[in-house]
């Protein structure tokens, strides 16, 4: 199995259609993760804060390897 760590940034716009991509703001944030992978299941949690202010974000991910 596996353990770590993951640290991440990331932006996004969001704009109708037809208007220029260069024309937007953009939001961005930032975060942290843990994960563990072990050989049938994976567990993930990851944390994000958007630059702005604003509450963390969260996101959990399980999963189970049945065959291959």
């Amino acid at each position: 199995g596996r353990i770590g760590v993951k640290l991440f940034a990331d932006a996004a716009a969001v704009y109708p259609s037809g208007r220029s991509l260069a024309d937007q703001s953009f939001s961005r944030g930032y975060g942290a993760g843990l994960f563990v992978h072990a050989t049938v299941f994976s567990l993930g949690v990851d944390v994000g804060w958007p630059e702005e202010g604003g509450g963390p974000n969260a996101h959990v991910q399980l999963g189970l390897t049945l065959g291959r």
